[in-house]
Parts: structure tokens; sequence; C-alpha cells
């Protein structure tokens, strides 16, 4: 409780600084601050003072062993801070402590206090108390303690614009602060995407001072550093934090984003991420950000149900974000009525460009990329608009079967150089008929080296190089083919030479999956299956990254229906999901291994995905309705 409005920003403050202070001390562990204020909200009305029975009532709730309830008053010029220990079982008081001093010297009180409550917990003042520093852990600036209490507080509104201004002033106040770091790159992140610029520049900063922070931190800041490198091995220790701390909702939220992230790559299904995000939201049902992943893979498996409840619940926490505009948007267009449709489609034109991405990203199920063609039409039209608006229209086309219209729009000035590549080739291994002259005329080796030499740190020009050495190897051109991987190589240790192990570790992958693809080439399945499962462990990451890793899976996958291996086969392409021509091949796979109504299921996803697809591709589009024919008969049976 507090006496003054000027100290009510401590009300909730306290709670987590103290928390921060009191964790890992002697084997404490406190309940992670979201989770207690969930509980708080739940039995306490806004602005009530509750009886002792209802507090120890909501720490019991929280899973704690001890409560402490305080107060912060003003005393003079200065403040008091005071705190009673309670056993949570039995309701006993185990003692109590008080500290007074200057408002400005914060953090001295806590760390007073905090010790204080240690010694009522540990029974009495003969134990040996370990030092407890709030300033060495967190920071030393009050204006950058205050400024970062409220940008989270708007962070997990889904504010993130404010929230980043806030984050901001934290880091300006001090640059060392690990935690706002942290946060303004997710902040960031949440407008931009996970491999903007500042998202990467922040969080690189923020891993500089992580070893300020206290124990659970520290794991939280590695989890969240190790999603940004975007390396397979780093999942597993992300899950034991889970493990760990089953009650911070932080490390549910973080676990939930790395599944969403990297999980298609490790071959994780997305509902693993739901159940993530679905336990981040069950300790805290007002934590925002962790409910707009949710939402995205409610649309991607077109539930209407799961989206519109979804989307209603993020609306009364929410109402007004970006991210609650343009959900409510992409489901009037996905799942309304005409009208809502025709309404939704006159809100485009004032939808802010960033938040057309949001609602276009929620349209990538087959059974909506009419509408989401439509959506990034708008998008790229307008005189904001960036790369990735002409990026995600061309991918749409080319989900769509509408190849020609993929092709002409190839000649998109606002396409990154290295775009091309990777468009062509990995349309050409999924089996579209690009034409061999213009393959032969973008593909060469020779143009992605320079290309790449040029733009080192930008993903896509770099990543060309792989795309060129493929086609080499269908053209078997093994000159070039060696060409690509020696450069490949060279940049591995050049980038590792530097400091970059992110980078050497993915070149070095992509250079062992062309040597596997070349090994399949010639016929040696088993070996070049080690190699390619080898190369996409490695080869991953996000944006661009994420598409070379793309190609390996997509090379596996074909790979093991040649070895006669469906099941494998299964794991790979199921990893696209929706994509339609994976789901074209999955239901082959199903129908083969028996299941049918999977395999009926994958077909309708493709035949309605590729409805408007060009002339020469619709014999596709009838395989696809015969075998629905087919297998819809047999399931009768």
């Amino acid at each position: 409780t507090v006496n003054d409005p000027a100290l009510d920003k401590w009300r909730e403050g306290m709670v987590d600084l103290l928390a921060t202070n009191l964790d890992g001390v002697t084997g404490l562990r406190a309940i992670d601050s979201r989770t207690v204020l969930a509980r708080w909200r739940e039995s306490v009305k806004d602005g009530e003072a509750p009886d002792l029975k209802t507090a120890i009532e909501v720490a019991r709730r929280s899973g704690a062993r001890y409560a402490m309830v305080g107060s912060a008053v003003t005393s003079g010029a200065g403040m008091r801070l005071a705190a009673d220990v309670y056993e949570v079982s039995n309701g006993v008081n185990l003692g109590q402590g008080q500290v007074e001093g200057s408002a400005d010297s914060i953090f001295g009180l806590v760390d007073r206090l905090s010790i204080e409550a240690l010694r009522a917990i540990l029974r009495g003042p003969g134990q040996d108390i370990p030092t407890v520093s709030l300033a060495s852990v967190t920071t030393t600036s009050l204006p950058a303690l205050k400024a970062y209490l409220e940008g989270e507080a708007l962070f997990r509104r889904s504010d993130f614009k404010a929230a980043t201004a806030a984050y901001e002033q934290a880091v300006h106040a001090d640059s060392t602060f690990a935690l706002a770091l942290a946060r303004l790159a997710e902040s960031y992140g949440w407008q931009e995407s996970i491999v903007s610029e500042l998202f990467v520049e922040f969080a690189e900063r923020a891993g500089h001072h992580a070893d300020r922070l206290p124990v659970r931190e520290a794991a939280l800041m590695r989890g969240f550093l190790a999603l940004e490198r975007g390396a397979l091995e780093d999942i597993e220790p992300i899950r034991r934090i889970v493990l760990r701390y089953p009650d911070d909702v932080e490390a549910w939220y973080l676990l939930g984003d790395t599944y969403q992230h990297l999980g298609r790559q490790a071959l994780i299904d997305r509902s693993e991420a739901d159940k993530a995000f679905a336990r981040a939201v069950q300790l805290d049902s007002s934590f925002t950000p962790a409910y707009i992943h949710l939402v995205d893979n409610a649309f991607e498996r077109a539930d209407s149900a799961r989206a519109t409840q979804l989307i209603a619940t993020y609306a009364r926490l929410a109402a007004g974000s970006s991210y609650d505009v343009a959900g409510r948007l992409a489901l009037d267009l996905a799942f309304g009525d005409a009208a809502s449709r025709a309404r939704a489609r006159v809100a485009m034109d004032t939808l802010q460009t960033q938040s057309l991405t949001t609602v276009g990203f929620s349209l990538w199920n087959p059974r909506f990329l009419r509408l989401q063609e439509e959506v990034f039409q708008v998008q790229r039209q307008r005189s904001d608009a960036r790369p990735t608006a002409a990026i995600f229209l061309t991918l749409n086309l080319l989900s769509q079967g509408k190849l020609g219209s993929a092709i002409e729009r190839m000649d998109d000035r606002m396409l990154p150089p290295g775009f091309t590549y990777a468009a062509l080739y990995y349309s050409f291994a999924a089996g579209l008929p690009i034409p061999e002259a213009m393959l032969d005329r973008e593909l060469t080796v020779e143009a992605a080296e320079s290309l790449g030499a040029l733009a080192l740190g930008q993903g896509g020009s770099r990543l060309a190089i792989v795309f060129a050495g493929s086609y080499a190897a269908d053209r078997a051109r093994w000159a070039d083919h060696e060409r690509a991987v020696a450069w490949l190589r060279s940049q591995a240790q050049r980038s590792l030479g530097a400091g970059d192990s992110t980078t050497s570790r993915f070149m070095e992958g992509e250079a062992l999956g062309l040597e596997g693809y070349r090994q399949w080439k010639e016929g040696h399945r088993e070996e070049a299956a080690r190699m390619l499962e080898t190369a996409q462990r490695n080869a991953t990451g996000h944006g661009p990254e994420s598409g070379v890793n793309g190609l390996l899976r997509l090379w596996l996958g074909k790979l093991m229906l040649e070895m006669g291996r469906p099941r494998d086969a299964e794991r790979y392409f199921a990893s696209f999901y929706p994509d339609p021509l994976a789901s074209f091949q999955l239901g082959k796979i199903y129908e083969e291994l028996g299941d049918y109504a999977k395999a009926r299921e994958s077909y309708e996803l493709f035949a309605i995905g590729w409805q408007d697809a060009d002339p020469e591709l619709q014999p596709r589009v009838v395989e696809a309705r015969a075998a629905i024919q087919r297998l819809t008969s047999a399931i009768k049976e």
C-alpha cells in the first residue's frame, strides 16, 4: 500500500524490485511478479485494501511458501518502507522490517528491507545473511528504473511504440541496463521484425551486460539471445528454464516465441508454441504479447472459433493497439460476411502500412490467399512501402500457382538483389516449371559470388551463392558447384575470425548442404542424407536464413521419399504447413500410409490454394480433386 499518489508507481514496482532482490538468495525462489499480480487482480478490486487473510490467500494461490505484505509512505522529506513476512501455510507472522530514508536512495532502502525480510525467513538475526544489492544487478539510475517500470506496463498492454519510448529513456539514463536493452529490442521486434537492425542491435547490447543480472534473469537473457541467434541447439536450454521456473510468465512466453520462430526448422509442431503461450496466459491473462502468436496460429489453421475468441479477449486487454486493429480487420476479411469484408477493404486504405503486414501475415492459409494478395497489393502501392511488401506479394503469387505473375514481379525494383535467387531456385526445386533460360541467366555462381562479397551483412544477398551453387549441381556444372562451396567455406572462416560464430556456423551448414546435395545427385543417398541432416540443423536462423533451411528440408523430404521412408518424409513436408505445394505432397504421403482423412485434408488445402493457378499448372489441381473424390469414397467405405 502507499499513502501518497506520488508513490503509486511503487505499489507494483516494489513487488518487482523485492522479487528481483530476493530471488536466488540462500535457495529462495521468488514467484514471478506477473503471476503474483495476476492472482492479486483476480482477488482484489482496484483501489481496495484487502485484509490480511485475502493477501495471504493470494500468495497461496500463487504457489508461495512465504508472503510479504508491506507499505510505502512519505515521511517528512523522505520515504519509509515497511514489510511483514508470513508463513503461508498457517498465517504465522515470521517477522517485520522497516527502513527509512531519502526517496532518492530507493536502492539502498530496498536492499535494507530485503535483508530484513531474509532475516525473518531465516528465523532471526543470527543467520549469515548474504549481501543483496539491487543496484548491482539492475541499474544504479533511479530515472532509468522509473522509465523501465513505465515501459513494462506499456509492453504488457502491447503498446509497443510507447513502450519503446520509455525503454529508450531508461537506456539513455543507463546504457548498461540489460533488462531495458532487451525489452527495447523486443519492442522493436514487435514493431518491425525479429530480423530488424534495431532488434539485433539492442539484443546484442543487452547481452554485453547480462553478467549484471541475477540468476533467473540471466538465464532468461541467455534464452532471449539464443532466440536472436537462431541456433537449434539452444532450444533445449530454454526448455530447462521453464522446468526450473514453472511459474514464470516470461519463461513460458520465451519458450513459445522460440518455438514460433524456430519450430519449423526444429521440426516441432506449431501446437507446441500454442501450449507455451497458453501457459503464459494461464499464469497471467493480462500479459497481452503472449496472445499475438496464438492469434496468428489460429488464422494459420483457419480456426474461426479460436481466432474470434482470442481476438475478443485481446481487444479487451489491448484495445486500440496496432495488433488489436489488425486482428479485427483480418478476422473480418477471413471469416466475415460480404458486408464485413467490404468494410474491411475500406478500412485497409486508412491502416498504417506496417499494420497491413500484420493483416497479411494472418492470411497464409490457402483458404485466404486471394484475400492476402489484395492486402499485399494495397501495401505495395503505398509510398512508404518497404521491400517486404514486394517480397510477400511475390511469395503469395507463387503460393497460388500464379507463376507467370510472380515471374513478372521479379523485375520489381524494390525486391532485394538476392531475393530472385531464392525465389527462382526454390520454385524450381519445388517442381514449378521455371524457364530454363531464365534459370541459366539468373542463377550464376559468378554473379552470386560478387553479390555476396559486396553485401556480406545483408542476408538475402549473402545467401544468393547457395542457390546458384545448388543450380550448378542440378546442371552437373561441378566446377561452379565447387566454387560455391569454397566461397562459403572461406567466408565462414572469415566470419569466425571476426568473432561471428553464428554466421560461421550457418555458412558451414550451407557448404555442407551443397556437398550433401552433390552426393545425392551422384547416387550416394545414405551419405547425402547424413550430410543434409547435419546441414539442416546448422543452417538455421530468421528471415532469409530460414529460406535456406527450407530448401534443405525440402531436399530431405524428397530424398526420404526416394529412400522409401515416407514417415520421415512426412516430418519434413509437414514443417511447411500450410504451404499448398507441401500439402499436395503430404496428400500423396498420407494416402500411401493409409491415413485417408489427413490425405484428403491435404489435397483440399492444395486445391483451394491453387484454384487460380496458371492454366499449365491446372492438371495438378485436377489430380488433387480426383484424389479428394477417391479418398472421400474410401473413407465412407
